[in-house]
């Protein structure tokens, strides 16, 4: 058992209990996320849009998927605020916004025909993409401003992941507008965008496990002590 900075006690028992639960509720998406595509009939990438694996009788497989990739995330938040140092707090808001928007988009349903927008078909689609646009953001911040960093190529890796999620996004955007650089048509090429970004934000969010795993630990209380002590 140890205290941190802040006169917490914790154990370096229960961190670990919570990475191995984040890594397992990551495994668990991604067996979801396969039954999801099973039960739709509709492999990655999607003819349309992922949303509509949210539609119809085996809607439920995409809520589910949903709610596990935000508890997954959530766990691995909550595991890195019982370490010391913790990652630079505005990793763990950004983490919170990326659930809580998960969950929307996965509670919200989206429009079964999308050429007739409806109100909670917006919000779907606003939920989505505030979640796909934090979580590169937090991943980024999380190897490069944390005062304990991951091994350079694991850092060089989630940053470069990121960036090609953030442009999955931009080019999921001009997809939106008609503008098509693939020559797949507006819906292929949205599908494969946003197919993409999706991917590659579950991939970082395994990276991140992995680096709270290797790269961050609870100190011994004598260390702690040290520190505190020291003028």
């Amino acid at each position: 058992m140890t205290d941190d900075a802040g006169g917490r006690t914790v154990t370096r028992a229960s961190v670990r209990t919570l990475d191995r639960a984040a890594l397992w509720l990551m495994h668990a998406t991604v067996v979801s996320s396969i039954v999801m595509q099973i039960g739709k009939g509709d492999f990655l990438p999607p003819k349309v849009s992922m949303s509509q694996y949210g539609v119809g009788p085996f809607g439920w497989t995409f809520t589910i998927t949903l709610i596990l990739l935000a508890a997954g995330s959530m766990t691995m938040a909550i595991a890195d605020l019982r370490r010391f140092p913790p990652p630079p707090r505005a990793v763990t808001i950004l983490i919170a916004i990326w659930a809580v928007g998960v969950v929307l988009t996965g509670l919200v349903p989206a429009d079964p025909d999308q050429s007739i927008p409806t109100l909670a078909g917006r919000a779907h689609t606003l939920f989505a993409s505030l979640a796909l646009i934090v979580l590169p953001i937090a991943a980024v911040i999380r190897v490069t401003m944390a005062r304990r960093q991951p091994p350079k190529p694991l850092r060089i890796t989630i940053c470069v992941l990121a960036f090609a999620s953030e442009l999955s996004l931009g080019l999921l955007v001009l997809a939106a507008t008609g503008i098509d650089i693939t020559g797949l048509g507006p819906h292929s090429a949205w599908a494969l965008y946003e197919s993409s970004s999706v991917v590659l934000d579950v991939v970082l969010i395994y990276l991140m496990c992995m680096v709270a795993r290797i790269s961050v630990v609870v100190p011994a209380r004598a260390e702690v002590v040290a520190r505190t002590s020291m003028p």
